[in-house]
């Protein structure tokens, strides 16, 4: 069992990895002001990017380069970077981080973590796809949907 979770969050996020080597643009234009509730929802979905890239950080300073979690990080800092335009070119500050190396879980082995890494991946997923339920202005929903594929 712990062999096929290994390899399903390996497939799912070498899968991420390669898909983002196709870059889409990093372009993000305006297409309408920004409402409040639209902050608020860009705030929990650039805190949840943060959060992902520093259990995976967190796993590599436990644990060293391993895969998939070396090549997994950048995606999560495209996705964190692809949300701050957003917030950039509204006219607002990029919110900082609530998450560090300190107040992410830590796991016991790399086997934990590649389970609870393909948990997380499916709670992002069903987050952005929440959101894109929601009426929200173009670039924010080419983001979101961006976020999904790369």
């Amino acid at each position: 069992m712990k062999t096929v979770i290994i390899k399903v969050a390996a497939l799912s996020m070498l899968l991420a990895v390669l898909i983002s080597c196709s870059n889409l643009s990093d372009s993000v234009t305006p297409s309408e002001p920004l409402t409040p509730e639209v902050i608020i929802i860009l705030n929990s979905a650039i805190q949840d990017e943060y959060r992902a890239e520093n259990i995976y950080l967190r796993v590599l300073a436990d644990f060293g380069a391993v895969q998939p979690f070396s090549s997994i990080v950048n995606a999560e800092v495209r996705h964190f970077l692809s949300i701050g335009r957003v917030f950039s070119n509204g006219g607002f500050e990029v919110p900082e981080s609530e998450w560090n190396l300190y107040n992410v879980p830590a796991f016991a082995s790399v086997v934990e973590a590649c389970a609870a890494g393909v948990i997380a991946e499916i709670e992002n997923i069903e987050l952005y796809d929440e959101f894109l339920k929601l009426e929200l202005p173009a670039d924010v929903r080419l983001v979101f949907e961006n976020n999904l594929i790369i």
